[in-house]
């Protein structure tokens, strides 16, 4: 029983490949229970009537807006605050995410708490994005004691757990805070490998705005780990070793 949180900004064109990804992991995976959950984040292009068009074809999808352009993170802890299925999945709705990325993420769903994806092929990005994904990931490896590969890596998560964090992040902080948090709580945790789509849309995530987002939720995210919340967080979640080999048919 999944939900599948889907936050859209301007995705004209871009949402009708992103279910079809979604439906045809479903398909493959057997996943008999589950729902759509399009949060529209103030769009001004065409993305509000493609979304309205997906929903009449299809009763497991829900919609939701934002009046105005709020970001990301408010517009996924909308999704989470309307999920109802006791797991969610974020998927962007550029298509962004593989079928086999999707796949792994369901099949291994019950492997762990918590289940994040490491996307392996980075060559899809440039080298300057390489690098300061590098140093970001360094970053918090040190300040928080995470040893998750990809620390803002697409993943399943509970839907209970998520709202019981207090996430605060507006924008691209918020899969950070998320999994950070989560990894520091009373949890098991696993990852997966698996691939970012090819042929999606280009877009520059490293400009001055964003990174000034990304700044302000750590330090957030700093002080709710080390001093308001420093006696929820004291736990690190327990990894848990997949034997892949099961899965192979």
């Amino acid at each position: 029983m999944i939900s599948f949180i889907v936050c859209a900004f301007n995705e004209e064109g871009h949402l009708k490949p992103t279910v079809e990804t979604i439906h045809q992991a479903i398909e493959e995976t057997g996943l008999a229970d589950y729902e759509i959950i399009f949060v529209d984040d103030g769009s001004s292009d065409n993305t509000a009537s493609e979304i309205a068009e997906l929903a009449s074809c299809n009763k497991n999808i829900r919609i939701f807006r934002n009046p105005r352009n709020l970001g990301l993170g408010v517009s996924m802890r909308l999704g989470i605050s309307k999920a109802e299925k006791p797991s969610f999945m974020m998927v962007p709705g550029d298509n962004d995410m593989s079928l086999s990325m999707i796949k792994m993420l369901l099949i291994c769903r019950n492997e762990a708490d918590i289940v994040i994806a490491v996307p392996f092929n980075k060559e899809r990005r440039t080298l300057v994005r390489n690098v300061i994904s590098i140093i970001y990931q360094l970053i918090y490896l040190v300040t928080f004691r995470v040893y998750a590969g990809y620390i803002t890596g697409p993943g399943i998560w509970p839907v209970a757990l998520a709202r019981s964090l207090s996430l605060k992040s507006s924008r691209f902080g918020i899969m950070s805070e998320l999994n950070v948090k989560m990894l520091c709580s009373d949890s098991s945790y696993t990852e997966i490998p698996g691939y970012v789509q090819a042929g999606t849309k280009a877009r520059s995530t490293i400009t001055l705005r964003n990174l000034s987002e990304v700044a302000a939720s750590f330090i957030q995210l700093f002080l709710d780990i080390y001093v308001f919340e420093r006696r929820r967080f004291r736990s690190r979640a327990r990894r848990h070793q997949i034997d892949f080999i099961k899965y192979i048919k």
